[in-house]
């Protein structure tokens, strides 16, 4: 993730939270235990319209089960 050496907050956590709350960029954002700013890094991902977990690496990347690497690919190009 963004974050070195981890936080605690998984940051797919944080996303799904932010889409749960339904807040918009457009609407101020507050984090009062802000931590190490997962939620807000992830709500400034958001608000750049960057897709959540884009710059992020996976172990089903390399998975064959999962999906093939090329549909893998496609996925990201078109998240992009």
């Amino acid at each position: 993730g963004i974050l070195k050496g981890g936080a605690p907050l998984k940051e797919t956590l944080a996303a799904s939270m932010l889409l749960l709350s339904r807040w918009t960029p457009d609407r101020p954002l507050y984090d009062p235990f802000c931590g190490s700013g997962t939620i807000l890094l992830e709500a400034a991902l958001m608000a750049r319209n960057i897709a959540p977990g884009l710059r992020r690496r996976f172990a089903a990347e390399h998975c064959p089960l999962v999906c093939g690497e090329e549909v893998w690919r496609s996925a990201v190009e078109e998240a992009d």
